[in-house]
């Protein structure tokens, strides 16, 4: 298995400053888990787990695989756009996989926080296209 963990991003702009909102998405992911909150959208879901379903995970590593992303990725863009902004972009991330979700695999249950955490790193690499991020491959 290929799992690429970033461990360092050097970019040419870089503002001081708490990226609250991007802990506050980190916090509130980490708490959801911790109290078993797993809501999936799919068949027999109720209309509210389309907006929930974006801070679920399937287990640990998943929470701790999107957790880093959040960590790594979150950061430059609150900078960048601020926090309101930076989860206003989560969210919309997460619906944008519903909805490819619902066409590309009907009737299937799923659990998104990983569609938002995808979109957050195709924001970051529109945003820093020449940003050299060093990896480390398990």
């Amino acid at each position: 298995m290929f799992v690429p963990i970033p461990l360092e991003m050097r970019l040419p702009e870089s503002k001081s400053g708490v990226p609250v909102a991007n802990a506050l998405l980190i916090a509130f992911n980490v708490l959801l888990f911790l109290f078993g909150c797993h809501w999936s959208v799919g068949p027999g879901t109720g209309p509210l787990s389309i907006l929930t379903y974006g801070f679920c995970h399937f287990g640990f590593w998943h929470l701790l695989l999107n957790m880093l992303v959040l960590f790594f990725f979150g950061p430059p863009l609150e900078s960048r756009w601020g926090g309101r902004e930076l989860f206003r972009f989560y969210v919309i991330a997460g619906l944008g996989g519903v909805a490819l979700s619902f066409i590309l695999a009907p009737g299937d249950a799923i659990i998104g926080a990983s569609a938002a955490c995808y979109g957050l790193m195709l924001a970051f690499a529109m945003n820093w296209p020449k940003a050299p991020i060093y990896i480390y491959a398990i």
